[in-house]
């Protein structure tokens, strides 16, 4: 029995830790470059909407009988094939990088504030999806398939983890590829130098604008793909409601500091925030709790626990000069 709750307990992190580590490997590399894009919450809600809608208005053969072949519906309910759902998730990873491509554009093209585009940006996506999503609660989307199905009980505790959309563990290969390809290929060492000094870059060559570009799309992709996650997987049914993220994006943000721009670290930083997000969700179901906890403190919880990490971590300026690219949020000018 407690390895049983032990292994749900670590479903319930990874599910919560996946949207925040996947929106955060693509900030990763974006601020790696030099860019500080305060955007992820915007491309997050878009991408969580854009899904959503795809979801609910496409032909997703939707099935109802169970079957595997590679894929399986769940039985005694409708459910989106899992290749449909890649189709879904992508929709929504566009979207995101449709607003990284107006980030860019106004950044990299007419060399505006990093920060006050960032800021833009998400305001944008929110009014956005305030804006084209409300009266959204009447539309019917299946659940997700899974790839065990049914068959996940022929697994024993271990069932319910092994049954998880393939998204969490894409994820976390993910970030762990992209930590690699940082600090072990060309493209990697490319990335870092323009982050690191863009003039010195751009003098030896390097195109950093292009460059820039490339990193600030992948995240738009991550994000928007992130909140396709929260939209479509992690309530475990498909659901759309204004402000829905609630706040993922700047975890992510605060993920990226919190980890000092270590992949590594962002997969363990991940999980920590998981957890506190897990938490939350198991305290609200405990009974005894002071009555001015549930409602004050309680909702609070997942992001007080970053703070107070970020804060520690913020005591050391050495710790943040040491592994913060050296170009990050400043304006490059290129030199004729």
């Amino acid at each position: 029995m407690e390895w049983a709750y032990l292994v749900l307990t670590l479903v319930s992190v990874l599910n919560f830790a996946t949207p925040l580590l996947l929106a955060a490997t693509g900030e990763l590399v974006v601020e790696k470059s030099g860019v500080l894009n305060l955007g992820v919450e915007g491309m997050m809600i878009v991408g969580a909407m854009t899904a959503y809608f795809v979801g609910a208005h496409i032909d997703l053969e939707i099935c109802t009988v169970p079957h595997f072949s590679g894929v399986g519906c769940l039985v005694g309910t409708s459910s989106i094939p899992m290749e449909r759902f890649a189709i879904v998730v992508l929709t929504g990873g566009l979207a995101g990088m449709a607003l990284s491509f107006l980030f860019a554009l106004l950044v990299l093209g007419f060399r505006s504030n990093q920060v006050a585009t960032g800021l833009g940006l998400t305001l944008l996506g929110l009014t956005l999806t305030n804006a084209l999503g409300s009266g959204s609660g009447d539309l019917k989307v299946g659940r997700v398939d899974t790839l065990l199905g049914t068959q996940a009980s022929d697994w024993g505790i271990w069932g319910p983890l092994l049954n998880m959309n393939p998204m969490v563990w894409l994820t976390i290969i993910l970030c762990l590829t992209v930590g690699w390809v940082l600090t072990h290929t060309r493209l990697g060492l490319i990335i870092r130098a323009v982050g690191e000094n863009h003039d010195s870059a751009h003098t030896l060559g390097l195109p950093v604008q292009w460059v820039r570009l490339g990193a600030i799309v992948f995240g738009g992709l991550c994000a928007g793909m992130a909140g396709a996650y929260i939209s479509m997987i992690q309530i475990g049914a498909p659901l759309w409601k204004e402000g829905i993220t609630a706040g993922a994006g700047w975890l992510a943000l605060a993920l990226i500091l919190f980890a000092t721009w270590r992949a590594e670290r962002v997969v363990l930083g991940a999980l920590i925030f998981g957890f506190t997000l897990a938490l939350e969700l198991r305290l609200q179901t405990l009974a005894g709790l002071p009555s001015w906890f549930v409602p004050w403190l309680l909702p609070s919880l997942p992001y007080l626990i970053p703070i107070i990490v970020l804060t520690l971590i913020s005591l050391d300026a050495r710790v943040i000069r040491r592994n913060a690219p050296a170009s990050l949020g400043k304006l490059f000018e290129p030199i004729s």
